[in-house]
């Protein structure tokens, strides 16, 4: 597990910041648990790192890399990197089954006419369905935002964040 994005590192975009190098220093335990840390460390809270809101100062814990993490995270202004600078990644060598573990699935409101798909959310995974509309013509990134959007509303409502 990796507490950014690590095709980001191998393409160099959190230059100056960090380097290809730095990457195995930034490696997380394999756990929740090592996850929950690092969210309450860097963001203090599940829904600071959900809109990026990066905690100013950290008190200790971090080594050179991770003070230099925590500069990249809280860099503002043009970038080459997205939020994969604070994406957390997990990586498994193995198949996961998201029976029961999913809570949400945000898609295209046209997706759910397909009755393989709504089985698949609904019955399978057993899990809600965000569908957003979309527009002919409209290019995949326009809708980042409005995914974005339609999940924080979702997550505040529900008191998750």
């Amino acid at each position: 597990m990796f507490p950014c994005d690590s095709g980001a590192f191998h393409d160099n975009l959190f230059h100056p910041h960090l380097s290809t190098i730095d990457i195995a220093r930034l490696e997380l335990d394999p756990s929740i648990e090592a996850i929950r840390r690092y969210v309450d460390l860097l963001f203090v809270n599940n829904g600071n790192y959900f809109v990026g809101q990066v905690a100013a100062e950290i008190d200790g814990g971090l080594d050179d890399v991770g003070r230099r993490l925590h500069k990249l995270l809280r860099s503002q202004g043009p970038a080459q990197h997205d939020d994969r600078r604070s994406a957390i990644e997990v990586q498994v060598r193995v198949s996961v089954d998201l029976r029961h573990r999913l809570l949400y699935v945000i898609l295209p409101r046209q997706f759910l006419d397909d009755l393989a798909i709504r089985r698949a959310i609904f019955t399978l995974w057993n899990c809600e369905a965000l569908p957003y509309p979309t527009f002919q013509g409209g290019a995949p990134a326009d809708y980042y935002p409005v995914i974005r959007d339609r999940l924080f509303e979702t997550l505040k409502r529900s008191t998750r964040i």
